[in-house]
C-alpha cells in the first residue's frame, strides 16, 4: 500500500490539509509562524533534494530560482538586523517548498489535485451553505455571520476562489461536468450568504480570460458591471447609501448606523499605517520589514459594539509583498507572476495559481497555499518550456539530421 503512495498524494494530502491549517492551528493552539503543514512542506524538498541531481533542470529556471532566492536571504539578513523579525524563514521556507514542486514530475498529479480541488469545495461549500441559513434563521444578525463559520473564513475564501480557477479552466477545455455546475452554484449562494464578495471577482475575472479572444465578453461584462452592483443593492443597499453619505457628502452618522463601514475603516487604516512605514526609511521601501505596522493596534468603532486588533492580516496580498519583499521583491515577484504565463496556452495549475492571485487584490490569502501553487504552475511552464526545446530539437537538431 505505501508503494503505491506518490509525491501527487503527498501533495492531496497537503492540499486538504492546508485548506483548514488556520482552523487547526487555532483550535490547537500552535505558536505563531507554526503549521500543521509544515511536515509535509519539509518532506517534499527533502524529497526534492535528494533527486536534484537526477531531474536535469532548465538552466534559466534554476538561476531564476537562484536569484530570487538569494534575493529573499538578503532581505531577510535586512529585517534580521534593522528589525529583529524572522518571519521571513517561513516565506523563504514555502518558496523553496514551491520550486521543489515545480520540478518534482509526477504523471497523475493533475488528476488527483483536480478531484482534491472538487471534493474539498464541495465539503466547503456544504458546510458554508447549511451554517448560513441556520444562522440567518435563528434571527441573528448577518454583520456577525462570518465568525459562526465553523472554519475560518479566509479557508472559506481560498478555497472557493481556487474551484473558481478549477472551473474556469474546465470551462475553457468544454470539460464541465454536472457536478461541477452544482458545486459552482453552491460556492455562489454561499459566498453571497457569509459574504465573500471577492468571490465573485475573481469569477468575473477568470471568466474574462477564458474568453480572452475578445477584450471584454459579455461574460465579463456581466460578472464585473452587472453581478457585483446588483450584490450591493440587494444585499447591502444600507451600507451603499452609508458609504456615499459618509465619504461623499461627509455627513454625521449616527453611531447605530456606523458600525456598517468598520469593515471599510479598517482596511483603510491597515493601509495608511503600513505605507507609513515602508516609506519610513530607504531600507524598509526596497527590502521590506517583515511585520505588519498595525500590530499591536486596536480599532475600536465608533458605534462602540465592535473592536478588532489590526495586526491580524494585510487585508490585500498586494500590500503583504509590497510590506514583507519592499518594493524590489514584488516587482521580482510581479516578474515571475507575468512570466509564469508565458505559455501557448493556460494550463490547469496557472488556472488554479490565477484564481488565487486575483483573489489578493482584495485579500490578504499569501498563505503556504499560494506558493503550492505558485509550485505547481512553474511546474507546466517547466514542462512547457523542456516539450518547446524538445520540439526544437527534433527540427532543427541532431534528432532531425540522423
Amino acid at each position: 500500500m505505501i508503494r503505491n503512495i506518490s509525491i501527487s498524494h503527498l501533495i492531496a494530502l497537503y492540499f486538504a490539509l492546508a485548506a483548514i491549517s488556520l482552523s487547526l492551528n487555532n483550535f490547537i493552539g500552535l505558536p505563531g509562524g507554526i503549521s500543521l503543514t509544515q511536515p509535509l512542506v519539509l518532506l517534499v524538498i527533502f524529497i526534492f533534494v535528494t533527486r536534484f541531481i537526477k531531474i536535469g533542470l532548465l538552466y534559466q529556471e534554476l538561476l531564476l530560482a537562484t536569484v530570487m532566492l538569494f534575493f529573499l536571504v538578503f532581505c531577510f539578513f535586512y529585517q534580521a538586523i534593522v528589525y529583529k523579525e524572522f518571519s521571513l524563514v517561513k516565506q523563504m521556507l514555502y518558496f523553496i517548498f514551491s520550486f521543489s514542486i515545480a520540478n518534482i514530475l509526477v504523471k497523475d498529479r493533475e488528476d488527483l489535485i483536480s478531484k482534491t480541488v472538487l471534493y474539498v469545495s464541495f465539503s466547503f461549500a456544504i458546510v458554508a451553505f447549511l451554517n448560513s441559513i441556520y444562522y440567518i434563521m435563528s434571527g441573528a444578525e448577518r454583520i456577525g455571520l462570518s465568525s459562526s463559520l465553523i472554519l475560518v473564513k479566509q479557508e472559506f475564501t481560498v478555497v472557493f476562489s481556487i474551484f473558481i480557477g478549477y472551473f474556469s479552466y474546465k470551462l475553457s477545455m468544454s470539460r464541465v461536468t454536472k457536478i461541477d455546475c452544482v458545486v459552482l452554484i453552491l460556492v455562489l449562494l454561499a459566498s453571497l450568504l457569509i459574504p465573500i464578495k471577492s468571490v465573485l471577482f475573481v469569477l468575473a475575472v477568470l471568466l474574462a480570460s477564458v474568453y480572452k479572444n475578445k477584450i471584454l465578453t459579455w461574460y465579463g461584462f456581466f460578472g464585473v458591471f452587472i453581478v457585483i452592483p446588483l450584490y450591493l443593492f440587494l444585499f447591502t443597499p444600507d451600507s451603499l447609501s452609508i458609504l456615499i453619505k459618509y465619504y461623499v457628502y461627509n455627513e454625521y452618522l449616527d453611531k447605530e448606523v456606523f458600525r456598517q463601514l468598520d469593515t471599510l475603516i479598517i482596511r483603510e487604516i491597515i493601509v495608511v499605517e503600513n505605507l507609513k512605514g515602508l516609506t519610513s526609511s530607504l531600507g524598509t521601501f526596497i527590502f521590506g520589514s517583515g511585520f505588519n505596522f498595525t500590530e499591536g493596534m486596536i480599532y475600536q468603532s465608533e458605534s462602540g459594539w465592535y473592536e478588532q486588533d489590526l495586526g491580524l492580516a494585510f487585508e490585500s496580498g498586494i500590500l503583504f509583498f509590497l510590506v514583507n519583499f519592499g518594493v524590489l521583491g514584488s516587482l521580482m515577484m510581479l516578474y515571475l507572476g507575468l512570466r509564469l504565463f508565458r505559455t501557448p496556452a493556460v494550463t490547469f495549475f496557472q488556472y488554479l495559481f490565477l484564481a488565487v492571485l486575483v483573489s489578493n487584490v482584495f485579500q490578504d490569502n499569501v498563505g503556504s497555499m499560494f506558493w503550492f501553487l505558485f509550485g505547481l504552475a512553474w511546474s507546466d511552464k517547466i514542462r512547457f518550456s523542456n516539450s518547446y526545446h524538445f520540439i526544437n530539437d527534433i527540427a532543427g537538431g541532431s534528432v532531425a539530421k540522423s
